[in-house]
């Protein structure tokens, strides 16, 4: 009986280990995402072209990625993000659009959060590659 309850504590503390490393590494955000910015980036764990710091960057709203590239690069930011993070300090949540100009399919991302590959996320579903306008909840017409 004692050394059952010795293997029950011991995977309690392992469980509660694993949850607090796990919290702490998808709260923190990507090297040069700066403060109150969203972030996106072509490539996986946030990267472009095996760069952190080339990335499409903003603080209110982009209505057409296409007019824009990543930093540093010539590689257009319509339809191309595969990673993003939105590094809002304020608590306003980013709306990510499949069209440009706040319009076709939308997804919320909240402060502080994001994903590393949209490719094999299922929430949001199918917007790897998709992403043509995003807006601060607080600049988006439809919100």
């Amino acid at each position: 009986m004692r050394n059952i309850k010795k293997r029950i504590g011991s995977a309690i503390v392992v469980g509660a280990l694993l949850t607090v490393t796990s919290a702490s590494l998808a709260s923190a955000a990507p090297d040069y995402c700066g403060s109150g910015k969203f972030c996106i980036w072509k490539d996986t764990a946030y990267k472009t072209a095996g760069s952190e710091s080339a990335i499409r960057v903003f603080g209110s709203y982009i209505a057409n990625y296409g007019q824009y590239t990543y930093a540093n690069t010539t590689y257009s930011a319509a339809n191309s993000a595969t990673s993003l993070w939105n590094n809002s300090n304020g608590g306003n949540d980013v709306y990510v659009y499949k069209n440009t100009g706040a319009s076709g399919s939308a997804y919320a991302f909240g402060p502080n959060s994001g994903r590393t590959n949209l490719a094999t996320t299922f929430s949001p579903l199918n917007y790897n590659d998709e992403i043509e306008s995003a807006y601060f909840e607080t600049y988006d017409p439809n919100h």
